[in-house]
């Protein structure tokens, strides 16, 4: 089956003459003995018209006319040159009959296209796109915004966005500062915190970095001068209860610095827990 462009116009088709007594090609036919017909899917067919005959092989379209090609070289082959309104947009499909007395009816099947097999870039509809699955291999691009207009491109790009897919994220895929703190979950930050507290405790033990019952959570300090500890002893010691480290009592000084010492010692459980309800907090 040939396929042509619904709203085509001009079209030539080539078709074989064959006696319908041996099916031997016909020459010599006289062209205006020939009835051309056509029918659209769906339609009463159209009203059956006698050809006239071509000046030449190469002459311009003219509608139903037709012309024997080379009797000798190219036996029974006849140009026949359709009315535009057989490929009209509307239907699917035509079908062209040529016959005469003593021929072989010649039938030929035309499907009618949206679009130009021909041509490389087609203009699809932007909600067709939108309905269809993209399958891709690794590391392909789709770009599917190729050939649209403008204003469907744009559609699309809301549709869908305008990354590419990827089969997965490079480095360099992400800008500097892309991400910024407005664009993170709600509770991105609590979790976040969660994470190192997890960690302090699980690499440090509470008592290293958590010197009492009540401190509000500590940030690292590299020097202790102030709170009675030695410069090499510097600990994990921030505000407590809105106060400074200086505003610290004595006895508060002295749980930070058991606490920062015993944390280093290889004590039991038991031991541990004999410490903390002698000094107040933890190890």
């Amino acid at each position: 089956m040939s396929v042509i462009t619904k709203g085509t116009t001009s079209v030539s088709r080539y078709i074989m003459l064959r006696d319908s007594a041996d099916g031997t090609p016909e020459t010599g036919y006289t062209i205006t003995d020939l009835d051309l017909q056509y029918t659209r899917s769906g339609a009463a067919p159209a009203a059956k018209v006698d050809a006239t005959a071509l000046a030449a092989t190469d002459s311009a379209w003219d509608d139903n006319k037709a012309i024997e090609v080379d009797s000798t070289s190219s036996p029974g082959l006849i140009r026949v040159d359709w009315p535009n309104a057989a490929f009209a947009t509307g239907v699917d499909n035509v079908i062209l009959v040529v016959s005469g007395t003593g021929l072989d009816p010649a039938v030929e099947e035309i499907e009618l296209t949206g679009f130009d097999l021909q041509t490389a870039t087609q203009k699809v509809d932007v909600d067709t796109i939108k309905t269809q699955t993209v399958t891709c291999a690794a590391a392909t691009t789709v770009q599917p915004t190729v050939g649209l207009p403008a204003a469907k491109a744009t559609q699309l790009e809301a549709a869908i966005g305008t990354a590419k897919v990827a089969a997965s994220i490079a480095a360099g895929d992400i800008a500097t500062d892309a991400i910024t703190a407005a664009a993170l979950k709600a509770d991105a930050n609590t979790e976040i915190a969660a994470a190192v507290d997890s960690l302090l405790v699980s690499e440090h033990g509470e008592g290293l970095w958590q010197p009492a019952t009540g401190f509000a959570t500590p940030t690292n300090i590299t020097s202790a001068s102030g709170v009675g500890l030695a410069a090499d002893q510097a600990v994990n010691v921030t505000k407590v209860k809105g106060t400074t480290i200086a505003d610290l009592t004595d006895t508060d000084k002295l749980q930070v610095s058991v606490q920062h010492k015993l944390a280093t010692l290889d004590l039991t459980d038991e031991e541990k827990s004999a410490i903390q309800s002698i000094t107040g907090g933890g190890l």
